[in-house]
């Protein structure tokens, strides 16, 4: 049996990406740190820092991929905020 444990990129400052997620618990700040596994990019949970609900919980995987797929897509549409939008379209 082989166990593969994840690498952090070389450069860990840049490696760290922090999303603001709301959802029906509440508010929470996520950490993440981009990893290597097996030839592949991925995320490892670095910190979750509760900001506003009734109970501290843990965002599924589901919410953590749409979170960086709005962020990834925000970055490439930076018009978007200027013009007053908040959501994709």
């Amino acid at each position: 049996m082989k166990i593969h444990m994840a690498k952090p990129f070389s450069n860990d400052a840049s490696s760290l990406v922090t999303l603001l997620i709301e959802n029906s618990n509440g508010t929470f700040e996520v950490m993440l740190r981009r990893v290597e596994f097996d030839g592949k990019t991925g995320f490892a949970l670095v910190q979750l820092i509760p900001l506003s609900g009734a109970l501290p919980s843990m965002p599924t995987h589901s919410c953590l991929g749409n979170a960086l797929s709005m962020q990834r897509w925000m970055e490439a549409h930076p018009n978007v905020l200027s013009q007053g939008l908040t959501s994709f379209e």
